[in-house]
């Protein structure tokens, strides 16, 4: 839609996976009950052609409740 309707084009998506400790406010809205739980950290930036940022996102996922499966088109 962004590009038929603005003519926007994504160029480039960067995507960070790391592991993290959770914060107080983590530990909240996950209801995780102990302390320095482990997440996986998701950073994810796609961007377009001429280098702008169109959308950027951190996601925050349970490291005992979580499974990622990735698969990408070379």
């Amino acid at each position: 839609m962004l590009e038929v309707e603005y003519g926007i084009r994504a160029k480039s998506r960067a995507v960070k996976i790391e592991s993290t400790l959770a914060s107080k406010y983590d530990l909240e809205l996950l209801e995780i009950d102990r302390t320095r739980a482990p997440l996986l950290c998701v950073t994810d930036v796609i961007e377009e052609e001429g280098g702008r940022p169109l959308c950027y996102s951190v996601t925050r996922y349970r490291g005992d409740k979580s499974h990622i499966s990735y698969d990408c088109e070379a």
